[in-house]
C-alpha cells in the first residue's frame, strides 16, 4: 500500500478533508453541550441547596420549640441536623440575653475533580430565620450548607453524560474509519490492479468483494479491462499481420529481378532493394552509388539522389548508369505515384529496366540494315523490298533509275503505284504470290514498265515472298532487270 505524509494525507486526501471537519465539528458540538450542561448543572445544584437549606432551617427549627439550656440546645442542633440529612457546614441560635449557640460540622470530602470544583464555582448557601419561641421570646437562627455534595451530585450526573458522549463519538469515529478503510482497501485494491495493468499484465482484475460500491468499481474497472485487453490484443494481432506482411514484402521486393526504388511524398528516400544496390555497387541504400548522363558530368553522387533525378523525369526516360564498378548500363526507368489508403498521394516507386541488349540489338540491325542497303545499291538489278501488304519499304539505287522516282517518293505506296505494267496488272498476282501461296522466287517474267518519266521498256521481273520464323508472310521481294 502507498503511504503519504501526514501533510499531504490531510490537504489533498478526499476522505481526510471530510473526516476532520466532522471531527472538528463534533468536539464544538460537544463544548457547546457540556458548556450548556454545566451551567444547567449549576443552577440545579442552587435550587437544590436553597430548597434543602430551608428544609434544614424548618427541620432544626423544630427541635427548638422548647426551651434548654446552652448545652442541651446544642445537643438538639446536632440531632436536628442529623435529621435534616443535609450537608450543614455551621449552626448558629442566638437568644436575646443569652450566649449564642454554635455548632460546626468538618468538611466532607469531595469526588469531583478541582478544576470541575472551580468550573462549577458553588458559593456555600446561608440562611437566615428568626424563630419566636413558646414563651414569647424571638431567636434568630443561622445556617450554612457544604457546597461539595452539590458539586459531586453534578460531576456524577456529568460523569455519565460524558461517558454516554465519549461512546457516541467513538462509535461514530469507529465507523467512520471503518468506512475510510473499506474505501482505502477498495482504492487500493484497484491501485495496485491499475499498477499491474499498466506493467503489462491485461489478465489484471480486481476481486468482486466488500460493499455494494466497492464491486461496482471492480465491475467497471474489470470491464474496462477487458475492453482494453481485448483491443490492446486485437492491436498486437494486427500488428503482427502488418509485420509479416512487411517482411514478406520486403522480401518479394529483394527477389525483383528489377532494380526498384520508393521515394516518400517529400521526396525522401523509403526503401531500395538488393537488386538496386548490386546495380549501383552500393552495400548499403544510402552509399556512393552511380551518375546519370544529361544529367551531371562523369563523377559519383549518391543512389537516393539518383532515385530522385530518375524520379522527376518522365516515365519511360531511358539514359545511361554508370555504376563505381563495372560497365555501364542502357537503363529505361518506369514510375508511378502510389497512394495512402485515403487516397492522399504518399510517394512513387520506380523500376530501372536495363535496355542494354535492346540497344545493342537496335543498333546491330541499324548497322545490317545500313549494309544491305550499300548491297542493295552496289547490285546492277533493280530490287523493290515491300511489306505483306505490298507497301514499298526499300527501293536501291538501280531501281531508281529506272523508275525514275526517288525513294523519297517511292516508300509506303504500294507497289503497283512505283512498278507499274501494262497493260495495267498487280506484280504480285502475276507472279503467283498474290494470297501468300509462293514460297520461293517466282518464275523469271518479262514485261512493259511505263516509266514515270520517260517511254516504257522492257523487263525481266521475279518476285519472292518472304516469311517470318513462325512461317507467316512478311513481305515480298520484287527483283528486275531492263532488257
Amino acid at each position: 500500500m502507498r503511504t503519504y505524509p501526514l501533510s499531504k494525507w490531510l490537504t489533498q486526501g478526499t476522505y481526510p478533508r471530510l473526516y476532520v471537519p466532522i471531527v472538528l465539528i463534533m468536539v464544538a458540538v460537544t463544548l457547546l453541550r457540556y458548556h450548556a450542561l454545566v451551567g444547567a448543572e449549576r443552577e440545579e445544584a442552587q435550587l437544590r441547596m436553597r430548597a434543602e437549606l430551608q428544609a434544614a432551617a424548618y427541620a432544626v427549627l423544630q427541635a427548638l420549640d422548647e426551651p434548654a439550656g446552652n448545652a442541651a440546645a446544642q445537643e438538639r442542633l446536632r440531632q436536628a441536623a442529623q435529621v435534616a440529612d443535609a450537608p450543614i457546614q455551621s449552626i448558629r441560635w442566638e437568644l436575646p440575653s443569652r450566649p449564642a449557640v454554635d455548632l460546626r460540622n468538618a468538611m466532607p470530602p469531595t469526588k469531583a475533580p478541582p478544576w470541575f470544583v472551580q468550573l462549577l464555582d458553588l458559593p456555600a448557601p446561608r440562611h437566615t430565620v428568626a424563630h419566636r419561641l413558646a414563651d414569647g421570646r424571638t431567636g434568630q437562627l443561622a445556617l450554612a450548607l457544604w457546597p461539595q455534595h452539590y458539586v459531586d451530585r453534578a460531576w456524577s450526573a456529568l460523569a455519565t453524560q460524558l461517558r454516554i458522549t465519549a461512546l457516541n463519538i467513538f462509535t461514530i469515529l469507529l465507523l467512520l474509519t471503518l468506512i475510510l478503510r473499506a474505501n482505502d482497501r477498495m482504492l487500493d485494491r484497484m491501485r495496485h490492479a491499475a499498477e499491474r495493468f499498466k506493467q503489462g499484465h491485461l489478465d489484471a482484475r480486481i476481486r468482486r468483494t466488500g460493499t455494494l460500491e466497492a464491486r461496482e468499481i471492480a465491475d467497471t474497472f474489470n470491464d474496462m479491462a477487458g475492453k482494453v485487453q481485448s483491443l490492446v490484443l486485437s492491436l498486437q494481432e494486427t500488428q503482427r499481420q502488418q509485420n509479416e506482411q512487411l517482411h514478406f514484402r520486403r522480401q518479394l521486393v529483394n527477389a525483383l529481378p528489377l532494380p526498384l526504388f520508393v521515394l516518400g511524398a517529400d521526396g525522401a528516400h523509403l526503401e531500395t532493394n538488393k537488386a538496386w544496390r548490386e546495380l549501383l555497387n552500393a552495400s548499403r541504400p544510402a552509399t556512393v552509388a552511380g551518375t546519370l548522363d544529361q544529367l551531371w558530368a562523369d563523377g559519383v553522387d549518391s543512389s537516393i539522389v539518383l532515385a530522385q533525378r530518375l524520379s522527376d523525369r518522365p516515365s519511360g526516360w531511358q539514359t545511361t548508369v554508370r555504376p563505381l564498378q563495372g560497365v555501364p548500363h542502357e537503363m529505361a526507368c518506369y514510375h508511378a505515384t502510389f497512394t495512402a489508403p485515403d487516397g492522399v498521394p504518399a510517394g512513387t516507386i520506380g523500376v530501372l529496366v536495363d535496355m542494354t541488349e535492346h540497344t545493342q540489338a537496335l543498333q546491330a540491325e541499324r548497322a545490317g540494315r545500313a549494309c544491305a542497303e550499300a548491297a542493295l545499291d552496289a547490285v546492277a538489278d533493280g530490287v523493290i523490298t515491300m511489306d505483306a501488304q505490298g507497301l514499298v519499304r526499300t527501293i536501291n539505287g538501280a531501281a531508281q533509275r529506272v523508275i525514275e522516282l526517288a525513294q523519297g517518293q517511292t516508300v509506303s505506296r504500294h507497289v503497283d503505284e512505283v512498278f507499274r505494267l501494262e497493260p495495267p496488272h498487280s506484280v504480285l498476282a502475276a507472279s503467283g504470290t498474290q494470297g501468300h501461296a509462293a514460297h520461293g522466287a517466282g518464275a523469271p517474267a518479262t514485261a512493259i514498265l511505263a516509266c514515270h518519266s520517260g517511254a516504257p521498256r522492257t523487263v525481266d521481273y521475279s518476285v519472292a515472298a518472304v516469311h517470318a520464323p513462325d512461317g507467316t508472310a512478311a513481305g515480298h521481294v520484287l527483283v528486275f532487270r531492263p532488257r
